[in-house]
């Protein structure tokens, strides 16, 4: 029960910090779109699959994304506004995948249990992506040229790190997926052979 109410917190949280983001940077790209698949419907193991695939490819670009600021980090020349777009980028992936968490979520009843526990391990990573890129925005409009300094850097590196984090742990369930696909046909295989 109190996991439950901690999980739907989190969720309410993420929502919260992200919908009534603004960057001072220019309007950015429009983020694109997270398909719905209802939140009255079960999602399907395909379904759910493909969020957790979409979800992992986004934290693959927020990782890159990520590493770019690192890198303008070493060139004090780098406009802040620069900074501001990237970070507006990794704001609206960020979201994307906070949306698709989200189904999961509310669809966790049809999901299988590997993809609940996925579901459960990267929730507090991209929380803290979230909450690492807010504050990073935050400071960011605070101090446009102040931006070479030791707090302003861990940033990149905090967001990074989680969205790692949330990659290499989906990267680990869609193979222990397959692998128990593969250990079902096989089993199955064998039990045909057994039969006849």
């Amino acid at each position: 029960m109190l996991q439950n109410s901690a999980r739907k917190l989190l969720l309410i949280i993420t929502a919260a910090l992200f919908v009534p983001a603004a960057v001072v940077a220019s309007p950015g790209a429009p983020s694109r779109s997270t398909p719905d698949f209802g939140s009255n419907t079960s999602l399907s193991s395909s379904k759910a699959t493909f969020l957790l695939q979409q979800i992992q490819a986004d934290a693959f670009q927020v990782r890159n994304e990520a590493d770019q600021l690192e890198s303008f980090n070493l060139n004090e020349e780098m406009d802040w506004r620069t900074h501001a777009d990237l970070w507006e980028t990794m704001r609206d992936q960020i979201n994307d995948m906070s949306q698709m968490l989200h189904q999961l979520e509310i669809n966790r009843a049809s999901l299988q249990p590997w993809e609940t526990e996925a579901v459960d391990r990267i929730a507090p990573a991209i929380f803290e992506m979230a909450n690492n890129t807010e504050i990073a925005i935050h400071f960011l409009n605070n101090n446009q040229n102040h931006l070479f300094t030791p707090t302003y850097a861990s940033y990149p590196v905090e967001v990074r790190g989680e969205a790692h984090r949330v990659e290499l742990s989906l990267k680990n369930f869609e193979q222990y997926a397959q692998a128990k696909h593969e250990l079902n046909l096989l089993s199955k295989r064998l039990d045909l052979k057994g039969n006849s």
